[in-house]
Parts: structure tokens; C-alpha cells; sequence
């Protein structure tokens, strides 16, 4: 293996035309240049090129690294930006254990750097990987010179993938990231995106005729060092030489054009239909995507009053084979947790009935009174909470109404979008209370925490709630079911909880004040918190009446915790009161 001196990696950053004051992108594959005289170890190795590069652009130059770890997508991993490695060589990892340079917080696609410009490049206001106010958007801004040490320049150009973005490669689409950076032990109040590729084609890079290109234009220039190269060349080149590429080819960057299929995205021809909403949604369609689905919905439509019938078939009949996918799973859940207490298709139907039949009843009374009909905690208790044979089917009418009424539905949605997906994460313990049937906190656990302790006044909800974590394999030391009311304390420390879940819980107590300071007390700094609740919203246990939206919110400030995002649902009036559901995603301490 050939050898190289501090002196010749100084020579050939100068033959390259570095200089001081320079911005400069390192990508390296170090054993690509032999063995450097004098050094034996990685770390000897990183340090002796960082001295050099140093040295060469000066204090007023600006040293930048990739340190991608695209495993946090792969495997479902959290992005902590001071801990998470990168997957991206030897000299990333190096500068990642260094207190002079600065991460940037992409998930996949980060950058390090080191010297007057890294706030700029690092800290650019943008959350995409590649597009606009990104770090690569400022290293391109600024011309950076690239610098590719042991390898070829095809091995990492990663200024393909701004050149795709900003040109438009109709082989990739943004993909909305679930990973939020977390930064000094918070999760980030903003997602990320990423432009990646369709996974269900066959898409393979070949960035041959981009590097032949780059180097016949004379852009790139060559020195050795040891047994291999140093290239540079600029920024701007990479990207203009891009454009002219996908100019003439869209797929210059490609091995193959992708055998897109037309119909289908991204080649998906005229929207007029879809626009329409077209038969996507048919009843046919439900029975063959979603057939326990479509069981229950076929025996709660044929017991239904006829305007509650054509409201429902109405509603069914623009559901996508999304939607479809997912009501086939809640059902199969709902089976599998009742399957010892007997529950099939018709107890569901006649569950649901009888809840929608009381919650009728109550709106009734609504409408003629303007008030609810529970008037305290203790007449809530006897009447519902306590007595087994009502939360039996109060809890399976609810839960089934979660695909079954269009208000719960996206409801629904925006908790798994906007709480679960980018939240709930390993490693930190997640509270919920009134977990009722049970499916948020099962969500909790399917989107990735490991440690859930709940706390419910009924019985029957406890029960419920462990038989479903129980036929979805949860293990049972992964979590804690307590009966005890928790309207006035909450039995954790201060600042014990990462997560936390308070599912149509407002609308049950007489404090909701209260028990939301007790949940901002309990929830650790950075955490995040989800709570739904209801305006003029009458039903058998509902106490505390919100009049609107705004009440809500004041209630949720007043106890610490700032709105992140939120979520306003008119699903009717009652008189001349909206029927509201409210959904939030709740911060405290967030920088």
C-alpha cells in the first residue's frame, strides 16, 4: 500500500486551488490514498486530514462534512442529532465527536461543519433534505468546492439529488418524514421531508454519464495523493452540468427510464374523476378490500333508520381502498380482544347501535334544555362507569364509531399524522388517561413506545384495554393498567412522562383546568401531549360543557402548554350550537 505525508495532502489541497477563507464539502473514503507515514489509528488518520483542510482554508475558511444516517429511516430508528451516528465513513463519525463543528437537523441527510459560516449552513430554516433553505441550498448558494478524497466523484455525488429535486425528477416524490430531530432532549415542532424515490419500481442510479461529463467540461481537477486522487470541483459546475444532463434525459441519472405504469402515480393521467370521487369508494370496493368491515357496516346499515342509512352508505361510498385497509384492521382488532367475551360481527353492529341510539337520545335533550343531563362526577360513576354491561357496549360502539362517523375518522387521522407517527418513540414512557377501548394506546405501541402506564376510573375500560394490547401480543410487562381516578392528582413525579394521551377525557370531568395542569406537571420538558375533546357534544357521560373551540384552547393555554397544531371539526349543529370535536397536539418547554 502506498504511503503520504501531512506535506503532500498540503500540496495537493493547494494544486486543487484551496485557499484561505474558503467553503469547502469533504467527502472521503480515506483508505482510498494508502497509509500516511507516522499514523496508525482512525482517529491519528481523520485528525491529520482536518489539520490539513484547516490549515489550508484559515479561520476565516469553513470546513463541511456530510454525516448522513439514513439507517433512522431503515430501521425506524429516533434522530437525536448530538448521539445518532452517522452511516457515512470514517471522517463523518470523527467530526461528529468534535465540540467545534455543528450538526445540521435533517434526519437522513445532515451536514456538519466547522468555522465562521456553520450557523448559516447548519441552522438554514429549512426542514427538506435537498430543496430550498436546506444546508446543500446554502452550500450551492455560496458555490461551495467540492472536494472528494479516495474515491470517485460518481462514488458521492450528492449534488444529484439537489439537482432532481430542483429539476424535477418525476422518479422521485417528498416523502413527509416521521422522524423529528431531537435536539437537547426535545423532539422538533417541525417534520421533515425528503424527495425518495418510488419504491415500486425498479430504479437504479447510474451516474456514469454525469461524471464522463463533469470531467470532459474541465469543471474537475485532479491531484494525487498517496495511491489515489483528490478531485474538486465546484458546486455550481455540479449543478449546471445536472441540469444540462436532465435537459436532455430526464433520466440522465438513471441506469433504465422506469417502466411507469399509466393510471398509477406518478403517470397517472387526467384527476376529473378522482375529483368526482368517481366509484373508488363503492360498496364493492369495501367488500373486497375489507370484508369483516364491510360485515359489521352491512348489519349496522340494515338496522339503521333510513336517513342514518343513506348518510352512512353516502359516507361509504367515497371511501378510497385506503380508508378500507384501515377499517378492516380496527375491526380485526375489535374481534380479536372480544373473541373471549363472545364478540363477533352482530355484537359489534348492535354495540354501535345502541351507542349511536343514546347519544341520539341525549342530543334530544340537548336541543330542548341546552345542557347536558349528567349534572356530577358521581352520577357519571353509577351510571355508566361502574356498571360492566353499559361500557361493555358503550366502549365497542366507540370505538367502531371511529371509522364509522367521518369526525372520528379524521380525527383519528390527525392523531396517527400528526402525535403518534413523529412522538411516540422508544425509550420514553408514555402516559395515557381513559384509555376506554383501548386503541390509542395500541396505536401508541404500534408507532414505537415501549412503556405505557394508563390510568382509567372503570373497570371496564381497564379490562377492555388489557384484552386488546393482550391479542396484539403486547407484552404485558410493557405496560401498567390502573383503575383510579386521576381528575385531581396524577400519582407520577414532575417531568416523568415523554408522552402522553388524554383521549375524550375533558368532556368527563368537572375540572378540566385541573387535570390539564396535572398533565403539564407530569409531562417532561419537550414532550408532547395529544388531547381530544367535545362542544356541545351531549352523551350519556359527558359533564363538563364547552360552549366553542376557542373555550377549549384558553383551558389548554391557561395550564402551560403551547398548541403546536390543532384540529376543528363541525360535524353538525344541535339548535343553534355547533356539535364540535377538537383535537390538539400539546408542547411544553419547546425552544
Amino acid at each position: 500500500m502506498e504511503t503520504y505525508s501531512r506535506a503532500d495532502i498540503l500540496k495537493a489541497l493547494r494544486d486543487l486551488g484551496l485557499g484561505k477563507g474558503d467553503l469547502v464539502l469533504f467527502q472521503s473514503r480515506l483508505h482510498g490514498l494508502g497509509r500516511p507515514e507516522g499514523v496508525a489509528d482512525k482517529d491519528g488518520i481523520c485528525r491529520l486530514f482536518l489539520e490539513a483542510l484547516t490549515e489550508t482554508i484559515g479561520p476565516e475558511g469553513t470546513l463541511a462534512v456530510p454525516t448522513f444516517s439514513t439507517q433512522v429511516s431503515r430501521f425506524d430508528e429516533p434522530f437525536v442529532v448530538e448521539e445518532t451516528p452517522s452511516n457515512y465513513g470514517l471522517f463523518p463519525e470523527y467530526v461528529l465527536g468534535r465540540k467545534d463543528f455543528l450538526r445540521s437537523l435533517h434526519p437522513l441527510v445532515s451536514i456538519a461543519a466547522t468555522g465562521p459560516l456553520k450557523e448559516e449552513i447548519c441552522r438554514p430554516g429549512g426542514n427538506s433534505g435537498f430543496g430550498a433553505r436546506s444546508p446543500f441550498d446554502v452550500l450551492v448558494g455560496r458555490n461551495a468546492k467540492n472536494l472528494f478524497a479516495g474515491l470517485s466523484i460518481k462514488e458521492a455525488a450528492t449534488a444529484v439529488h439537489y439537482v432532481e429535486m430542483h429539476y424535477g425528477a418525476p422518479y422521485l416524490y417528498n416523502k413527509l418524514l416521521k422522524w423529528r430531530p431531537v435536539l437537547g432532549g426535545e423532539i422538533s415542532g417541525a417534520p421533515s421531508t425528503m424527495n425518495v424515490r418510488y419504491l415500486d419500481y425498479d430504479i437504479r442510479y447510474n451516474l456514469d454519464r454525469y461524471e464522463t461529463d463533469l470531467l470532459s467540461s474541465g469543471a474537475v481537477k485532479s491531484a494525487r495523493v498517496g495511491g489515489g486522487s483528490i478531485h474538486e470541483v465546484s458546486m455550481g459546475d455540479m449543478i449546471g452540468i445536472g441540469y444540462d444532463g436532465m435537459g436532455k434525459d430526464l433520466y440522465y441519472f438513471l441506469d433504465a427510464p422506469p417502466a411507469f405504469d399509466y393510471g398509477y402515480l406518478p403517470f397517472d393521467g387526467p384527476t376529473i374523476e378522482r375529483e368526482k370521487g368517481g366509484s373508488a369508494g363503492s360498496m364493492e370496493l369495501m367488500r373486497r378490500c375489507a370484508p369483516r368491515f364491510a360485515d359489521v357496516a352491512e348489519m349496522v346499515l340494515a338496522k339503521s333508520a333510513p336517513a342514518a342509512r343513506k348518510a352512512l352508505e353516502g359516507l361509504l361510498a367515497a371511501r378510497s381502498e385506503r380508508f378500507f385497509a384501515e377499517a378492516e384492521r380496527l375491526v380485526e382488532t375489535m374481534l380479536a380482544a372480544g373473541r373471549r367475551r363472545g364478540v363477533g360481527a352482530a355484537r359489534l353492529a348492535e354495540s354501535y347501535l345502541r351507542f349511536c341510539a343514546d347519544t341520539m337520545k341525549e342530543q334530544m335533550e340537548f336541543r330542548r334544555s341546552g345542557a347536558y343531563t349528567v349534572k356530577d362526577f358521581g352520577a357519571a360513576m353509577d351510571a355508566v362507569y361502574s356498571k360492566s354491561n353499559v361500557m361493555e357496549y358503550y366502549m365497542d360502539g366507540l370505538m367502531l364509531s371511529q371509522v364509522l362517523w367521518d369526525n372520528h375518522w379524521r380525527l383519528l387521522r390527525f392523531a396517527r399524522n400528526n402525535f403518534f407517527a413523529p412522538f411516540c418513540l422508544a425509550g420514553r414512557r408514555h402516559l395515557e388517561v381513559g384509555p376506554g377501548h383501548g386503541y390509542l394506546a395500541l396505536l401508541a405501541f404500534r408507532f414505537g413506545i415501549k412503556s405505557l402506564i394508563a390510568f382509567d376510573v372503570s373497570p371496564q375500560s381497564i379490562r377492555h384495554t388489557g384484552e386488546l394490547l393482550e391479542s396484539q401480543l403486547i407484552p404485558a410487562e410493557s405496560y401498567e393498567l390502573r383503575e383510579a381516578d386521576v381528575q385531581e392528582r396524577i400519582p407520577l413525579e414532575d417531568s416523568s412522562i415523554g408522552t402522553a394521551v388524554a383521549g375524550e377525557v375533558l368532556e368527563h370531568i368537572s375540572s378540566p383546568s385541573r387535570f390539564l395542569a396535572e398533565m403539564f406537571r407530569v409531562l417532561a420538558p419537550g414532550g408532547a401531549a395529544y388531547v381530544t375533546t367535545a362542544a356541545n357534544a351531549p352523551a350519556i357521560d359527558h359533564l363538563y360543557l364547552f360552549k366553542s373551540a376557542d373555550q377549549i384552547r384558553e383551558a389548554i393555554k391557561l395550564a402551560g402548554f403551547r398548541i403546536e397544531r390543532d384540529i376543528e371539526i363541525e360535524a353538525g349543529r344541535i339548535g343553534g350550537a355547533p356539535l364540535l370535536n377538537y383535537g390538539a397536539v400539546l408542547r411544553k418547554g419547546v425552544r
